[in-house]
């Protein structure tokens, strides 16, 4: 059986494919509030942190280019490669974070 949209249906689906989609993400990162937290705690090396973060998300990409084939489906290839783009994206943002904290001056001791 084929079901038909309805008029309204049809112009509900008009005005949903004629919105975008994109959505900013929040800035409520869990490695900003660790990074927020050692700083608190005094911490003057936060590279740990971006360490381990990098290396997860480059496995993750890495993980995703072994499932991008070429002779696959379109849809299936683009969203593997829209979750590649976020993730080298979050790598780029790793890498500015680390080169903020290695510019930051140590803070100096009270006395």
């Amino acid at each position: 059986r084929r079901l038909r949209l309805t008029t309204r249906g049809a112009e509900a689906l008009g005005a949903w494919l004629g919105t975008s989609t994109y959505r900013p993400h929040p800035a409520r990162d869990d490695v900003l509030l660790r990074l927020a937290v050692m700083l608190e705690m005094g911490a003057t090396d936060v590279s740990p942190i971006l360490s381990r973060e990098a290396r997860t998300a480059r496995q993750h990409r890495d993980r995703l280019q072994g499932q991008l084939a070429p002779d696959g489906p379109p849809l299936r290839r683009l969203a593997v490669e829209a979750e590649i783009f976020q993730t080298q994206g979050y790598l780029e943002w790793l890498d500015r974070c680390a080169a903020v904290f290695a510019a930051m001056e140590p803070p100096r001791p009270h006395g």
